[in-house]
């Protein structure tokens, strides 16, 4: 076992009233690119019994992207099913494993969980976005990766898989630009049989989990599609971050053709948009994501951004007072928009957007020092000590308590 940080690789089973856990190895968490640009509109009241509650409501079209916008005509993009596919000699070797004598005689879900496990013992993580065999080849990708691969097994072993969206701390070191990389990653549920009900109801079921961490918190079940658009997504992500448009709209037409109603990839493809200089088609991406999504703040913000370059003052301000008011259960695009406050010196919108943070995420060092900031700002000089306080006691690294400590004896003496 090596070990390379706080987080586990994992199994738990429920086919006991006691949950059996089974700690394999560590790996460095993964990285998955949540997007902020900062964003539009979603009217924040509801009218109960209005006459328009009473009219039928326009059905949901997609909006048509501007395809001429990029030059995808030369861009290779891996097909659906070489995402989880392995190939002819990799096959062979599961097989030749499975007839194994103690690995014969288990289910098929432990022993797709078997498998996995004796590949990953070495498997040197890199943060790239490897399709199923390619990962299985080098031993080495990221947690999207190895979700592709525990898919591809599970896919030839005939176990059920059902894939849960995990959200981590934010990993926000890599703001670039008006991108913030956050860390969500996938747990993948694997069973025997077809779920009946909730995916956790009855029955035995295995969850692999490559980065768990106690302050993670449980999202959203995705479908199959959703899953695989996601891997769509982080190839135009890649891309994005790199500066390339037009391979960037390539791979992730293919995510929004797999999961239309997916609103990560309909938020992404409104950056595309927006960057390529196509406001009203950005536009009509951000509507339609904020009609169909069930989290907005990541939306709101991105179209905040748009509304700030087409100088849409009135529309823009209904999406500031949405937001300030807005309540998410996924608290970490607060942090992206208190930085973006902070950075207009828009002091008491700061304020605002970290508390929000705060509350859902109160183990955040780096965001009570922002706090402090604002609250500096605004003349609250000993609400900003109980944030530096707040900070100090939850920092881990030498270089944070310096400055944090440097910091807060210069308000002590700002305040005598």
């Amino acid at each position: 076992m090596t070990k390379q940080g706080s987080n586990v690789f994992y199994l738990f089973s429920s086919n006991s009233k006691k949950r059996r856990v089974s700690v394999l190895f560590y790996l460095k968490p993964c990285r998955v690119l949540s997007f902020f640009i900062l964003l539009s509109l979603v009217s924040g009241c509801v009218s109960h019994s209005s006459v328009d509650e009473l009219l039928p409501r326009k059905p949901l079209v997609l909006p048509a992207s501007h395809r001429a916008l990029f030059n995808t005509q030369t861009i290779p993009v891996p097909s659906v099913d070489s995402l989880s596919s392995l190939t002819s000699e990799q096959r062979t070797e599961l097989n030749d494993f499975i007839r194994r004598k103690e690995i014969e005689k288990l289910s098929p879900r432990k022993q797709v969980f078997e498998f996995i496990s004796s590949k990953m013992q070495h498997f040197n993580y890199e943060g790239r976005n490897y399709i199923a065999s390619e990962a299985l080849r080098t031993q080495s990708g990221n947690c999207m990766s190895l979700a592709l691969l525990t898919y591809a097994v599970a896919n030839i072993l005939n176990v059920e898989t059902t894939f849960q969206v995990i959200h981590s701390s934010p990993l926000l070191t890599d703001i670039k630009d008006d991108l913030v990389v956050s860390s969500d990653h996938v747990r993948v549920f694997l069973s025997d049989s077809a779920y009946k009900g909730h995916y956790l109801s009855g029955g035995n079921y295995t969850v692999i989990d490559y980065f768990p961490d106690v302050n993670d918190r449980a999202g959203a079940i995705v479908s199959e599609q959703e899953f695989l658009a996601m891997f769509y997504r982080n190839l135009a992500a890649d891309a994005l971050l790199e500066g390339d448009l037009s391979r960037s709209f390539a791979m992730l037409e293919r995510g929004v053709l797999l999961a239309p109603k997916y609103s990560p990839v309909i938020n992404m493809m409104a950056i595309l948009h927006r960057r390529a200089g196509d406001y009203d088609t950005s536009r009509d991406f951000y509507k339609y994501g904020l009609e169909i999504a069930d989290s907005q703040v990541v939306l709101l913000s991105n179209y905040r951004q748009l509304l700030r370059q087409v100088d849409d003052k009135k529309e823009l301000n209904s999406v500031e007072a949405q937001l300030l008011a807005l309540n998410d259960s996924t608290p970490y695009e607060w942090y992206g928009l208190g930085l973006d406050a902070l950075k207009s010196a828009d002091y008491k919108k700061a304020q605002v957007y970290l508390k929000k943070f705060l509350n859902n995420t109160p183990y955040f060092h780096r965001a009570y020092y922002d706090l402090a900031k604002a609250q500096f700002a605004l003349g609250d000089i000993r609400s900003a000590q109980e944030s530096l306080h707040q900070a100090l006691e939850l920092a881990k690294l030498p270089d944070n308590l310096q400055k944090y400590k440097a910091k807060l004896q210069w308000l002590s003496q700002q305040n005598h």
